[in-house]
């Protein structure tokens, strides 16, 4: 074979194929592993060219950072306690974790994935783009870490032909030589209060327009809630604030009787209302939303315990709010019904003068991969035409969610009544176009195939494809677990597992997470706040690791700490050895030996090399 042969490919060079990289590593030293990514530098919404003025985490210093290597208190950052951790800063962690961990070597940059193709003998062939043509790798085991923040949606609208100014996503913005005395806003996410406060402070007008048929403005806060002034981003990983949010897997968490009181007794439900009132209101205060006729137009439709990954931090450096009172940021409650020279016209009559649409309409969901063969899409269990589980699983989920999750199903509000779906731009025809790919994602535990899970040689995994707000902490619990079940040594991998409650399991977790945040994007992927601790307690599981990681102390210290600390990447320091040592003579190990890959341990099916 001309081309090269790889153990593993990982597609996406960001945060999630980095961690995967390193814990794959990790287990298998030998591996011969690639990574491609289609940016400059590694780190993906991190990477060079994705950068601006004024890019900083929502995390507070501590808060985005792997177990293993730590980014607090290193002299060579610069940040300072409680700082938000500048974009810049995170490109050179991400940069130096990849040249720590033996990764650097192993990237492709500039190389755009565009085709997955299974071969006849289960290995895998994906095809690259570069500046200079095309390119082809052959891989026994694949990743794809691509993420959901890898392809913009760009909308299309009525006379954009006339428009005569550019119409960018905010991912591009950074491209954007602003020189027009006012721009138009679209939309009211974390990344459109970056861009209405960035360019508000340039002098430039903003225009914001927040769609009325859309789903409202985000969630923002400040940084420390409470009157304990809490980090907001620690809150949700309180194992007693994760019991108040109906959550449908947390029989793995082990705190049943809890949750069985505060989610199925009346009682109880009456305190989890009452708790999430009061952390509604702390927030509203907090943000000054009800100060002013126009920041009151930036105010939520729903309540905060209804969104997840959508609720963003006030990060800048002065009062945001004030560039809404003083004029600097005009809000309309609208729709921008279409486009002609130098203006955006709304459905009110408002025409506003622009110097370009900037467009934060999110991110197509689904990945920006063809795979091949055409059918290859519903069995992976990612957004296709078809279903990966049958509708009567489906309906049976939503039963049961009723059922057992009933502060859940009585409390739930329709937030966005009047949704109507934007148009889709064809990048390169400018024309609008549909896709056909409406299914959701159906992947076991967010992360692998379920009809692959009883596989004598697992080869494919999706890594990113859900939202947590802890998300390094999710990232590198899922990371050991793809490792784990492309070996082989997953608990439910030992004896063979039923594949109808595969598909069971599949459908319940993935209804509940469509049903869970009707303000987030539940209905689209898997979006965690309150349920990533049970969440990781269940991958935890089925690696046989330790779930209450709270140690030291009598048992009555480490109950409270258990209820009442918050979970942080801290706790999972050292997981990967933790796991070797765990599995030592248990687990099969692939290693490469005269160029050839063998597995020892387990016997469980061979892999060719070159």
């Amino acid at each position: 074979m001309s081309d090269p042969e790889y153990d593993i490919v990982i597609v996406g060079a960001g945060p999630n194929g980095l961690i995967m990289g390193k814990t794959y590593l990790e287990v298998n030293p030998d591996a011969r592993m690639l990574l491609l990514d289609e940016c400059t530098s590694v780190g993906g919404t991190w990477a060079t060219e994705r950068l601006y003025h004024g890019l900083k985490t929502n995390n507070l210093e501590g808060g985005y950072e792997f177990s293993d290597f730590p980014m607090q208190g290193q002299e060579q950052y610069g940040l300072q306690h409680d700082q938000h951790i500048p974009g810049t800063v995170m490109n050179q962690y991400m940069r130096d974790f990849a040249n720590h961990f033996g990764l650097s070597d192993r990237v492709r940059l500039r190389c755009k994935a565009h085709t997955v193709q299974r071969l006849d003998d289960g290995t895998w062939l994906v095809k690259y783009s570069t500046q200079g043509g095309e390119g082809k790798v052959y891989t026994r085991k694949l990743v794809i870490a691509t993420g959901l923040t890898n392809a913009p949606f760009i909308p299309v609208f009525e006379g954009q032909e006339t428009f005569g100014r550019q119409v960018l996503h905010v991912k591009d913005r950074a491209t954007y030589d602003v020189k027009a005395e006012s721009i138009v806003l679209l939309n009211a996410t974390k990344s459109s209060f970056d861009a209405a406060y960035a360019y508000a402070k340039r002098g430039v007008q903003v225009h914001w327009v927040i769609r009325k048929s859309g789903h409202g403005p985000c969630w923002m806060s400040p940084a420390r809630v409470t009157p304990l002034k809490k980090r907001l981003e620690d809150i949700g990983c309180v194992r007693f604030i994760s019991w108040l949010s109906p959550c449908i897997w947390s029989e793995h968490e082990g705190f049943g009787w809890l949750r069985g009181f505060l989610q199925q007794t009346w009682i109880g439900r009456k305190l989890v209302s009452a708790i999430w009132g009061l952390i509604n209101q702390d927030v509203v205060t907090l943000s000054r939303y009800d100060e002013h006729p126009d920041t009151a137009k930036l105010k939520p439709w729903g309540d905060i315990v209804w969104y997840a990954c959508t609720l963003g931090i006030f990060n800048y450096d002065d009062d945001f709010m004030a560039l809404v009172r003083n004029g600097s940021i005009k809000i309309y409650d609208d729709d921008i019904d279409h486009l002609s020279s130098d203006t955006v016209h709304l459905t009110s009559g408002t025409q506003l003068p622009a110097g370009a649409l900037i467009c934060s309409t999110g991110w197509d969901h689904r990945p920006s991969l063809k795979f091949e063969p055409p059918s290859l899409a519903a069995e992976l269990g990612i957004p296709s035409s078809e279903s990966a589980v049958d509708s009567s699983m489906v309906a049976k989920a939503n039963a049961i969610i009723s059922i057992a999750l009933p502060w859940l199903t009585q409390n739930r509000p329709v937030i966005d009544a009047n949704y109507k779906p934007l148009l889709k731009m064809d990048p390169e025809t400018k024309a609008a176009v549909s896709d056909p790919r409406t299914e959701p994602y159906r992947l076991f535990r967010f992360l692998v195939p379920p009809k692959h899970l009883n596989s004598s040689s697992p080869s494919i995994a999706f890594l990113g494809f859900t939202w947590a707000i802890p998300t390094v902490m999710v990232a590198q619990a899922a990371a050991l677990w793809i490792t784990a079940f492309f070996d082989g040594s997953l608990k439910m991998q030992q004896s063979t597992m039923d594949p109808e409650q595969i598909l069971w399991e599949t459908a319940l977790h993935t209804q509940f997470a469509q049903l869970r945040y009707p303000g987030g994007f539940g209905a689209r992927f898997p979006d965690m706040a309150f349920e990533a601790v049970p969440f990781v307690d269940m991958l935890m599981g089925d690696l046989g690791l330790e779930k209450k990681r709270k140690k030291g102390g009598s048992w009555l210290s480490r109950m409270w700490r258990e209820t009442w600390e918050h979970y942080s990447i801290r706790d999972y320091e050292g997981l990967v050895q933790e796991w070797l040592s765990k599995t030592s003579g248990t687990r099969r190990t692939t290693v490469a030996e005269n160029g050839n890959v063998v597995l020892k341990g387990r016997a469980n099916g061979h892999a060719k090399g070159n």
